[in-house]
């Protein structure tokens, strides 16, 4: 089961949008550290293409390589300690090489406008 809390994940992209329709997200985790079982790649994939699809303009990971102590430690990272790679790394590439090489389409696109608005009270 994933860990991705699904109300916060899409309507947080929502509401920064509303700030700025030039928002990056930052700390991006690729994982979530020794203290649960490593991410699926599928569910990272779908985590990013849906931070994307709202709108984002940026992703900033947290983080590259996993530390070697603490609770970040093996898992928190898109690469493992000693820079070798782990599954979600195939995943953090390819959404990077398809940003890439498609910057125009994406720095570009805006999110079609919604028809309705649903207000949620946190």
């Amino acid at each position: 089961e994933s860990r991705i809390v699904f109300e916060k994940e899409f309507q947080n992209p929502d509401y920064l949008r509303g700030i700025d329709e030039n928002y990056f997200v930052h700390e991006v985790y690729p994982d979530w550290g020794s203290w649960y079982e490593a991410e699926k790649p599928e569910i990272l994939r779908y985590m990013l293409w849906s931070i994307i699809s709202h709108g984002a303009k940026g992703l900033m990971y947290w983080q590259m390589r996993a530390e070697r102590l603490g609770l970040e430690n093996n898992l928190a990272g898109f690469l493992n300690m000693d820079g070798t790679d782990r599954p979600i790394t195939k995943v953090v590439s390819e959404v990077g090489r398809l940003l890439e090489d498609n910057k125009e389409l994406f720095a570009n696109a805006k999110p079609k406008k919604a028809d309705i608005v649903i207000v949620y009270d946190y």
